[in-house]
Formats: C-alpha cells, sequence, structure tokens
C-alpha cells in the first residue's frame, strides 16, 4: 500500500509505503490501521497484489481518499449509566477539567481527572434525579464550580461546592498582554486575529494551553457601554459568558496553524471601516480576566474581482448593427457587485469614449459606426 497527503501524487511518487502482511490471504475483507496521520488532513491511497510466488505484481488500484480524524478514542470511559448529559469544569481548582455525568433515574457522579490523562470516579453525587441536563457555574461567585441540575418532572436542584468554604478557591487568571496580529485576507473575506496566551499562575493554575478565551468585537471604540457588537451582545460580555458550562460560541483559542496559537477568524459584514477588539482569558474553573487592551484593525474597501470580456470575441468583423456585450460575473467577497461600467471608444487609449453605460448584467446595443470599436 502507499499513500500520500498531495493530490497530485501517483503510486510512483507517493511519500509513505505500508508492506502488508501475507496473512491477510486467508481472510475475504482486509483492513489496517494508519497512524500518525495529520488531523483534517485528505490522504490518497492505493493498494496492489503480488503472486504467491513473490515475483508478480498487479496494477495499482485506482485512487481511494479519506480525511483524517481529529479524535481516537482515548481507552477511558466515564461511566456507564442512563446518561442524557454531561459538562466538563474543574471543580478541585487543580487546573484541570473534570466531569458531571448527568444520569436519568440514576445518580450523578463526579470523575476527577488525575492530571495523567485518566479520571477517576471521586464517589460523589450530584443527586439522584431523572436529569435531562446538567451545567457548572459558580452562582454564588465564592471561587469554586456549583452545579445545577435539571430533572424532567421535578425540582431543578442546584448543589452548592464547598472547595471555597475551606481554602480551595479559585482565583482570576490574567489577560493577554502581548503576541496581537490582524491580518485581512480579501479573498476570503476574514479578519485573522491572533493574540499570545494568557496566563494563570494561582495555586492549581491552568496550563497555558487549556486557557479559554471570550472575544468581543466592535466597529466603533470599545467601551462597556457600547451600542452595538459585531460578535458580542450589548452587555460587552463577550462571546458566551464566563459561567456558561459550553463556554458559549467561541470554545476555544487556538488557530490551527504552524502551532497553536490563540486566535479567532471572523467572516466581515462591513469593508472601509476600523474594527476594535479586546480578548479576556477564562479558566478552567470558568473565572475569566479582565479585558485586554484594546487592538484595532483597518479593513480597506477591496475592489471587485476585474470581468473576463466574453463577447464579442476579440477581433471580431461582423456587418451586424446589433450587438450583444458580455462578460463574467465579478466577484467581491464582502461587499458584493452592484454593477458594470461598459464603455465603448474608437481608439485603444479610450480618449474619446462613444459610450457609456452602468449595467448589472449584459447589454445588447444598436450600433451605426462602421469603424472599428474597442470596449
Amino acid at each position: 500500500m502507499k499513500y500520500s497527503s498531495n493530490p497530485s501524487a501517483t503510486p510512483d511518487i507517493a511519500e509513505w509505503t505500508m508492506e502488508i502482511s501475507s496473512s491477510w490471504i486467508k481472510s475475504k475483507t482486509y483492513s489496517e490501521t494508519i497512524t500518525g496521520l495529520k488531523p483534517r488532513t485528505t490522504y490518497y491511497f492505493w493498494i496492489r497484489a503480488r503472486d504467491e510466488n513473490a515475483t508478480n505484481w498487479s496494477v495499482w488500484s485506482d485512487t481511494k481518499s479519506a480525511v483524517a480524524s481529529s479524535f481516537i478514542y482515548s481507552g477511558q470511559t466515564a461511566g456507564a449509566e442512563n446518561t442524557t448529559a454531561i459538562a466538563w469544569g474543574d471543580y478541585d481548582n487543580d487546573g484541570d477539567l473534570d466531569i458531571v455525568v448527568g444520569n436519568y433515574s440514576q445518580n450523578n457522579p463526579i470523575y476527577r481527572n488525575n492530571g495523567d490523562g485518566t479520571f477517576s470516579d471521586t464517589g460523589q453525587t450530584a443527586g439522584a434525579e431523572n436529569t435531562t441536563a446538567i451545567a457548572w457555574g459558580d452562582y454564588d461567585n465564592d471561587g469554586d464550580l456549583d452545579i445545577v441540575v435539571g430533572d424532567y418532572g421535578g425540582n431543578n436542584l442546584i448543589y452548592k461546592s464547598l472547595e471555597a468554604d475551606f481554602g480551595n478557591a479559585n482565583s482570576s487568571p490574567t489577560a493577554p498582554s502581548s503576541g496581537f496580529s490582524s491580518h485581512y485576507s480579501s479573498t476570503t473575506g476574514k479578519l485573522e486575529l491572533r493574540w499570545a496566551d494568557g496566563t494563570d499562575t494561582n495555586p492549581g493554575a491552568t496550563s497555558a494551553k487549556g486557557l479559554y478565551y471570550n472575544i468581543r468585537i466592535a466597529t466603533e471604540p470599545i467601551s462597556d457601554n457600547l451600542k452595538k457588537w459585531i460578535i458580542s451582545p450589548s452587555t460587552g460580555a463577550g462571546v458566551g459568558s464566563m459561567d456558561d458550562h459550553t463556554f458559549g460560541n467561541y470554545p476555544h483559542g487556538f488557530c490551527v496553524a504552524s502551532s497553536t496559537q490563540p486566535g479567532f477568524n471572523l467572516k466581515l459584514k462591513i469593508e472601509n471601516t476600523t474594527y476594535y477588539w479586546q480578548v479576556r482569558t477564562i479558566d478552567t474553573g470558568l473565572r475569566s480576566s479582565s479585558w485586554s487592551t484594546q487592538q484595532s484593525t483597518y479593513v480597506p474597501n477591496e475592489p471587485p474581482t476585474v470581468p473576463d470580456l466574453i463577447s464579442p470575441i476579440n477581433g471580431t468583423t461582423t456587418n451586424q448593427v446589433t450587438l450583444t456585450f458580455d462578460w463574467s460575473d465579478s466577484t467581491d467577497t464582502i461587499s458584493g457587485v452592484s454593477n458594470y461600467e461598459l464603455q465603448l471608444a474608437t481608439s485603444t487609449d479610450f480618449t474619446t469614449v462613444s459610450y457609456s453605460s452602468a449595467p448589472t448584467i449584459s447589454q445588447c446595443l444598436n450600433l451605426s459606426i462602421s469603424e472599428s470599436l474597442y470596449w
């Protein structure tokens, strides 16, 4: 078997080769696991067979492709109950994410993250109701995560954490203070915003790559009473809320590129505008930092693409007095195309324009000039 991530590759130039065991010939169905593939990358595969004398090969199979998954099964479980809901949260303020499981007509167990990639059942439960929803949140703002349980047909109970009552309180992380950059792509119409990691240096701190972020973006300088946000509510709370167990609509700060740098890609609706933006850090205990220093980025008004002339064909000679002028559609990533400008002239320098219009589609004209026209 050979495989490649290059869509133009052939078996002869494929980067990787895998020898397949001859014991496979005893089976009717063959399968093989390939490890080390880059997530979200398309790979192309070919396979061929060799005879029992190990001398003659078949031709290569047709090309098959598959996209490598971003996930593999970790081998762990968080129980096996009548589960209807599950939520992540750092209930013991040690900097890593624990799990609470909501079960129907069973206990709602809490699993502690051991910090080595494994989880242990703590023996603690958040009730035993007909749970259909469950969430973490520090409802009393004392520095630890409480639990609310949605109970089908019964009371929705709130369980207060006692961690902070006995000295194990979480404190706020700090906002990013460096690494701010922005880039606007006129091809995609996206504004790419980047920043360096926030920090959490308190006891039980969340590691830099475990931090989350809120971002707020506006077309006016940001203040807490700004009337309109681009991707944030009018309260200035950012995308989502620090008390939201789902971490809002922006669940993580990593843009996968050459490194896992925090960032956000915004599909723009307005150009010729300055965008103002701030970020803040959220740790695994769902506490947030203050907002970072305000950044600003100007997005210019990019012109549409140049249309290709289709007809009349260049150099055409005709005795028709009615001609249809046609061209390919232009594109404009953000604003769209409102109309075109059509000009006809009797010289290539267009010093004397004999006709001009602003059509939205192809245009049919009656011509009476018996000489060369340029358009």
